[in-house]
C-alpha cells in the first residue's frame, strides 16, 4: 500500500486524467445515486441566501445542485486547476461563485465565513481526514451546517469487504470499458476506501465537532449523507 504522500499524489494525478470521464463514471459506479444524494442532504439544510464552500468541489457537481436549490454564493476549493476549469466552463453563466485552488487541511480562509461548507464525494480523498475535519469546522458560521456526502464503510465486515472488492476490483473493469485505457486511474479508489473510517467512526468524530448531527447510511452502509450544525 501507498503512504499517506504518494497516495494522495496518486489520487491527485488520477483525478486530473478522468476529469472527461467523470459524470459519466460517478453515476455508474454509484448506480445512478451521486446526484440524488446531493440534492437529498442539500434540501435538509438549504433554506436560501446561503455562502457554501464546495470542499473538495471537482468539477462544481455540488455548487450547481446548490443554486438551483437555494444557495446564493459558493466557493470552490480544489488543488486540481483542471477541475476548477472545467467547473467554470459548467457554470459560465453563473457570477456569484469563485474558485480558488487549496486543500482540506488548510483551507485559505477566515474563520465564521461560511453558513454551508459541502464535501461531495470528496472527504475521503483528504490526507488527513481528521484535520481536514476540524480546520474546515473553524471556517463555519455559528450555527452553520457542514454537509458530507460519500462512500461508507459499514461495520460488518461482510459488507466492508464486499464493497472494498467493488471499489478495488469491479471499478477498474467498467473503467476499463468506459475509459479504456485509462482504466488504471480508478485503482485509486480502492486505495482510498481502504483508509476511509468506518461509518460509526465518523459519527463519533462528527459529534466531537458539532452540536447537532444527522448520519444516514445508505445502500447497506455503502454511502453515506451526514450532517454537523456548529453551535459555539
Amino acid at each position: 500500500m501507498l503512504n499517506t504522500r504518494n497516495l494522495w499524489i496518486n489520487i491527485i494525478e488520477s483525478l486530473r486524467e478522468i476529469i472527461p470521464y467523470y459524470d459519466l463514471m460517478n453515476k455508474i459506479i454509484s448506480l445512478s445515486r451521486d446526484i440524488k444524494y446531493r440534492v437529498e442532504g442539500l434540501k435538509m439544510i438549504v433554506k436560501g441566501g446561503e455562502l457554501m464552500l464546495d470542499a473538495g468541489s471537482g468539477a462544481g457537481i455540488l455548487t450547481l445542485i446548490a443554486f438551483k436549490i437555494g444557495v446564493l454564493e459558493s466557493v470552490l476549493l480544489d488543488p486540481l486547476i483542471e477541475m476548477h476549469i472545467e467547473a467554470r466552463r459548467r457554470m459560465r453563466n453563473y457570477k456569484n461563485m469563485y474558485s480558488v485552488r487549496g486543500v482540506f487541511e488548510y483551507p485559505p480562509f477566515r474563520k465564521n465565513a461560511f453558513n454551508i461548507i459541502g464535501c461531495a464525494f470528496s472527504l475521503r480523498d483528504a490526507r488527513n481526514i481528521i484535520r481536514a475535519a476540524k480546520m474546515l469546522t473553524e471556517k463555519l458560521k455559528p450555527n452553520g451546517y457542514i454537509l458530507i456526502v460519500d462512500i461508507g464503510k459499514p461495520e460488518s465486515h461482510i459488507l466492508s469487504f464486499t464493497l472494498h472488492i467493488y471499489w478495488r476490483y469491479i471499478v477498474p473493469i467498467i473503467a476499463a470499458i468506459i475509459v479504456r485505457r485509462k482504466w488504471r486511474k480508478y485503482t485509486a479508489l480502492g486505495e482510498t476506501y481502504l483508509k476511509l473510517p468506518e461509518n460509526n467512526q465518523l459519527k463519533r468524530l462528527l459529534k466531537t465537532l458539532y452540536k447537532v448531527v444527522v448520519f444516514k447510511e445508505k445502500f447497506m452502509g455503502g454511502g453515506l449523507i451526514a450532517i454537523g450544525k456548529f453551535r459555539r
